[in-house]
């Protein structure tokens, strides 16, 4: 049996929220996924029978908590519950954003094409990591509480570094990072000391050109993967399953689509098992002329059980991000497409894995940037 509790609750928009997983009887070993709705938020190891999650930053609204522990030789798989978790925007109106001068070195290195937020230090204040494809190096900036950060500090990975993630990969209960490396064939994997810094980069082999990369756990072994897609005209998605120790098997490669150039997890199919959507950004070959599928594509892959997943259903997009989310509530994973033109597209999802055209809508002009990985 597992539980989920949240604290504080409720919490006050853009603050740090910290999930808690107890896991019955005593004496549990193994993984424990948190989800927000469909939305996966992370895999933490569990220590004395209990998994933390720390500085989640949710939406606004109730939101439905639940914890799924994958099970281990002595204890049974489980989910939990969902726990209502009320998130209180009053507190965060007028509260906006301004540029201000930090100090020397605060700032990440050049050409950051990704970032991702976590507790690197354990202190239940969000930390910011940054993978910076014109200078080689991922940045770490340690948060302070109150929106400002200490200086960087940079750790060498691959060539042009153009995604990152976060998960725990040797299971000593503290966040490590994962970097696609755009220019190299290698994934660099660097583990979590627990105090904010990081050990020298693990190159991991992999294809060359990865453009975007996540974690999830892809066999349902309670250890976390990797996923990596690269744009090296092979047109694959490369799953390394991890053993545990920081240490990956070597990749086993999915069709995705052409020009694939942005990767997200999530539940389509509401299996219980990380299924995978990717954006590419290139025309789709024409076996007849009866078979040929449209330019610009977005895949869902769903998992096949066994670590490896099904071949892609296609769908129609001109996008070049996505986001995977409940948007209409009913409990059902949906996506938001990033288009060019600062435009997002809806797709809605079926909960079969298969998913309905939505609404367009327009944001910020100039659209087209990436921020994160899944």
């Amino acid at each position: 049996m597992i539980t989920v509790g949240t604290y504080p609750n409720p919490s006050v928009y853009g603050a740090p929220l910290t999930l808690i997983a107890t896991v019955a009887p005593a004496g549990a070993t193994g993984y424990v996924t948190f989800y927000d709705g469909v939305t996966i938020l992370g895999t933490k190891a569990v220590s004395m029978a209990t998994a933390w999650l720390s500085t989640i930053l949710l939406g606004v609204g109730a939101r439905e908590l639940t914890a799924y522990y994958g099970g281990a030789a002595t204890h049974a798989a489980s989910i939990s519950n969902s726990t209502p978790q009320m998130v209180n925007a009053a507190a965060n109106i007028g509260l906006g954003f301004e540029r201000v001068q930090g100090p020397a070195g605060a700032l990440p290195e050049s050409s950051s094409y990704a970032t991702v937020v976590g507790d690197f230090n354990g202190d239940n204040k969000a930390d910011v990591a940054t993978a910076n494809f014109g200078s080689n190096n991922v940045s770490v900036l340690l948060g302070l509480g109150n929106g400002s950060f200490q200086a960087a500090r940079n750790y060498a990975v691959g060539n042009g570094p153009s995604g990152i993630a976060i998960g725990d990969f040797n299971g000593d209960g503290k966040a490590d990072l994962a970097v696609a490396n755009s220019g190299s064939n290698y994934v660099s994997v660097l583990l979590g000391n627990g105090d904010g810094t990081f050990q020298a980069a693990v190159n991991v082999a992999v294809g060359y050109g990865q453009q975007s990369i996540v974690v999830g756990d892809f066999n349902g072994d309670g250890k976390a993967d990797l996923a990596v897609l690269a744009n090296n005209g092979t047109n694959y998605v490369s799953v390394l399953l991890g053993n545990g120790d920081g240490t990956f098997q070597a990749p086993v490669n999915s069709v995705v689509g052409p020009g694939p150039m942005f990767l997200a997890i999530g539940d389509f199919n509401r299996d219980g098992q990380t299924d995978l959507v990717a954006v590419n950004y290139g025309d789709v070959s024409c076996p007849s002329s009866a078979l040929c599928i449209f330019s610009n594509t977005l895949s869902i892959l769903l998992r096949n059980g066994e670590g490896g997943f099904l071949p892609p259903i296609y769908y129609s997009t001109r996008g070049n991000t996505v986001a995977v989310g409940d948007l209409t509530g009913d409990g059902k994973a949906d996506l938001a497409v990033g288009l060019d033109g600062g435009f997002v597209t809806m797709l809605v999802g079926n909960g079969d894995g298969t998913f309905l055209t939505g609404g367009t809508y327009q944001g910020m002009a100039g659209g087209g940037g990436r921020s994160s990985d899944g």
